[in-house]
């Protein structure tokens, strides 16, 4: 069975605004989120590796995992990553 949103392991716990978590829970979403509702700011270099690793995932040339890890990865240097939260 496909999993057309490819959905990761563990969430990922990230605040887009001053009390709001938002727990990212596939590709699909993390895509969405990173071109529709991901503060704006400065664009950096992983902020686009992290909207290229999504779109490869959801092409079939990238996994969710390296999704994920991109996004961590963003949301870890911007300070949006939430950490202390039960994320399965």
């Amino acid at each position: 069975m496909s999993d057309p949103d490819l959905r990761f392991v563990e969430t990922v716990p990230v605040q887009l605004r001053p009390g709001h978590i938002r727990m990212i829970a596939s590709v699909r979403e993390a895509a969405e989120v990173l071109l529709t509702a991901w503060p704006e700011g400065r664009e950096t270099r992983k902020r686009r590796a992290a909207r290229e690793a999504c779109l490869r995932a959801l092409e079939g040339s990238g996994t969710p995992a390296q999704a994920r890890k991109a996004l961590e990865s963003v949301a870890r240097d911007e300070g949006r990553l939430v950490t202390g939260i039960r994320t399965r």
